[in-house]
């Protein structure tokens, strides 16, 4: 009996000592359709997806987070996103564009693994992340390196093409500066570029492109999509 209750008496140890190393505001929060694990610094990165994820996605730079801490209130947080987690947008077929925030410092291996149709990444951040492996934009005998588009700032198209991992991109442009009111970079301002910024909105990242701005007022919210269909019916 002494014996079991000392074991006991251990364990309660144990445990007490292994949770001053768990950061107290580690947890998950959601936000735009994906799941994000935050730590005590304020940082985050994706951790996965929350259900079927298609089209274009922006990673905003940071969110303004309400997180619910054990035996704590909730609060709110504004969050700096990062990283981008192992497997995190594993075996999305139909991902097509994704935005990548100028604070994004590594992306994990596998992080978009078997995601065959990506056309194009724009990666906003000017020194290049830390990529996991190559691995990470490979899928089986489907080689996204050779098939996509990577656009990343215009002064850093040098640091990119010699950078572990994404200099397996065969196809590296720098950002356009583009005309305003052409949000998905095509070249024309028309009706799809007013989707896109109401996806950007929703997004919640503001940087994302300098052309959805089309009020200039300094700020991307609805105002500019109502500045942009009043530019549309101008142009008609």
């Amino acid at each position: 009996m002494k014996h079991l209750n000392f074991s006991f008496r251990f364990s309660l140890l144990a445990v007490s000592v292994l949770c001053l190393f768990i950061p107290s505001k580690a947890q998950e929060f959601y936000h735009g359709g994906l799941v994000y694990w935050m730590t005590d610094d304020n940082t985050a990165q994706v951790e996965y997806t929350y259900g079927d994820i298609s089209g274009a996605i922006v990673i905003p730079s940071t969110i303004d987070a309400i997180v619910q801490p054990m035996y704590e209130e909730p609060y709110e947080v504004t969050v700096t996103i990062t990283g981008i987690g192992s497997y995190a947008f594993y075996g999305c077929p139909e991902l097509t564009d994704i935005t990548l925030p100028s604070t994004l410092t590594y992306i994990s291996n596998y992080a978009f693994y078997r995601c065959n149709s990506l056309q194009q990444i724009t990666c906003l951040a000017v020194n290049p992340p830390t990529v996991g492996g190559s691995q990470c934009f490979y899928s089986d005998n489907f080689d996204i390196y050779s098939t996509a588009t990577l656009r990343v700032p215009k002064n850093s198209v040098t640091a990119y093409s010699n950078a572990n991992v994404w200099k397996l991109f065969t196809n590296i442009t720098a950002i356009a500066d583009g005309q305003t009111g052409d949000v998905d970079g095509d070249g024309t301002v028309n009706i799809s570029d007013v989707t896109a910024l109401i996806d950007l909105l929703l997004s919640g990242a503001q940087e994302a492109s300098a052309t959805a701005d089309v009020d200039g007022d300094g700020v991307v919210n609805i105002s500019d999509v109502t500045a942009l269909i009043d530019l549309l019916l101008q142009k008609n």
